[in-house]
């Protein structure tokens, strides 16, 4: 009996090394959840019942470029942009201004206290037109629920609005993104339905549609 509980407890002891020791944890993938905890520091996005600060969703930007995409980024050079809240989700465009110019989108999630990041990916900008369109399909976090996502780089500063308009079971309905003087880039976001993008127009101060894509 007493060499049972000797045993026992020495293989209890060596299960809590091991775990300690991380071996029963796979932190190698590239699809790992990134967390981080809110500081409360830098410029605050107010949501329904949380707030975000500029500081913290940057740390997740840079955490999401290096850990999932493996590219090394001094933060400096991440400019976030145009964020867009759903409950307790949030997506955000932003830009990179070092040598490798790109766009990015990220999306994530506000769970226990934290952002937990669920998707994020850097595209190269286009600047052969007045603005470029990115388009985004991919499932939320749930899993029920899909999510169609549309930004892209604003080149020509004369456009003031991105207007997107959409169809669903014959209906047509439209969502207007009004943009900023130092927005440089244009979001949204479509989550759950059916919805099929008919055209996006990007517009200036006085209505007049500079740019438009048909699809």
């Amino acid at each position: 009996m007493k060499t049972n509980i000797i045993k026992y407890f020495v293989i209890l002891t060596v299960l809590v090394l091991l775990s300690s020791c991380g071996l029963f944890k796979d932190n190698s993938s590239s699809n790992q959840n990134i967390n981080f905890q809110g500081s409360g520091k830098g410029t605050v996005y107010k949501a329904e019942n949380y707030a975000v600060s500029a500081t913290d969703l940057k740390k997740l930007v840079k955490d999401g470029i290096e850990k999932r995409l493996n590219k090394n980024i001094d933060s400096k050079y991440i400019n976030l942009d145009y964020p867009y809240y759903n409950s307790n989700s949030i997506f955000s465009t932003f830009y990179i201004t070092d040598k490798n110019n790109a766009i990015g989108v990220i999306y994530a999630d506000w769970k226990e206290d934290q952002y937990v990041l669920q998707f994020i990916d850097l595209y190269p900008i286009d600047e052969s037109k007045p603005f470029s369109v990115i388009n985004l399909s991919s499932k939320m976090s749930d899993g029920k629920r899909n999510f169609k996502a549309f930004f892209g780089f604003i080149n020509d500063k004369s456009i003031s609005e991105v207007r997107l308009n959409y169809q669903e079971d014959f209906n047509d309905f439209t969502n207007s993104v009004r943009l900023k003087s130092d927005n440089k880039t244009f979001l949204d976001v479509v989550i759950g339905g059916e919805m099929k993008i008919r055209n996006i127009e990007g517009r200036d101060s006085k209505d007049q549609v500079i740019f438009k894509y048909d699809y």
